[in-house]
């Protein structure tokens, strides 16, 4: 079971901790583009490439 945190601001962080709450992964998102709804789209993208089934997510 992975802990999932997603950070939506300016800049979109993204981390993954295991159950004993060691980071896994971190890194922060990009997007292509500035203006909706590529950015939207592209930076959705990104995320669902990083999550996976069973994660608890919390934005």
């Amino acid at each position: 079971m992975r802990f999932v945190g997603i950070v939506p601001a300016s800049k979109t962080g993204f981390v993954a901790l295991n159950e004993d709450g060691v980071v896994l992964r971190e890194k922060e998102l990009t997007c292509l583009g500035d203006k909706d709804p590529k950015r939207m789209s592209t930076l959705i993208d990104e995320i669902i490439a990083h999550i996976r089934r069973g994660d608890i997510i919390c934005i």
